[in-house]
C-alpha cells in the first residue's frame, strides 16, 4: 500500500517509539493506523510507482536488508493479536534469511578480494572508497 493512496483519520494519539526509528516509516504507519481500526484498500488506480526513487535506491544490498529485518522486527513488536503475530514472524524469518545470504556472500567476495589483492592493493582501494563518499 503506498503512502499517497491512503486516507486515514488524524487521530490524536502517540505514536509508539518503534515508529520515530522505524526505516520504512509509510509501512509503520499503515501497521498502526490498521492496530487502531479497521482498514480497506480501493481496487482503483490512484498513483504512478517510480522505480529508483526513494530511500532503497540509494543504498547498498546489506544496508538495504538490514533496514527490512530491523523493520520487520519492529512490526514484530507492535503487533498483539497472535494471527498478525505469525504473519509478521514468517516475513522477519524470510527477511533475516534473505539478510544472511547477503551477508555470507559478500563475505566470499571479501574473502575472495584479499586472496587476489596485495596489502598495499588494499590500502589503495580503501582509501578511494573513503575519498569518493564526500
Amino acid at each position: 500500500m503506498h503512502t499517497n493512496t491512503v486516507v486515514f483519520r488524524n487521530g490524536q494519539r502517540p505514536y509508539p517509539v518503534e515508529f520515530m526509528s522505524a526505516a520504512i516509516g509509510d509501512y509503520m504507519l499503515h501497521v498502526v493506523n490498521a492496530s487502531n481500526g479497521y482498514i480497506h484498500r480501493l481496487d482503483d488506480v490512484m498513483s504512478v510507482y517510480r522505480v529508483g526513487v526513494g530511500i532503497f535506491s540509494t543504498k547498498s544490498e546489506m544496508d538495504t536488508h538490514h533496514a527490512i529485518v530491523v523493520n520487520q522486527a519492529h512490526v514484530l513488536s507492535l503487533l498483539t493479536k497472535e494471527e498478525h503475530r505469525k504473519i509478521a514472524l514468517a516475513k522477519f524469518e524470510r527477511s533475516l534469511n534473505t539478510y544472511i545470504k547477503v551477508i555470507e556472500k559478500y563475505a566470499i567476495e571479501d574473502a575472495n578480494l584479499l586472496k587476489r589483492k596485495s596489502g598495499r592493493d588494499l590500502l589503495r582501494l580503501l582509501f578511494k572508497k573513503i575519498t569518493s563518499k564526500k
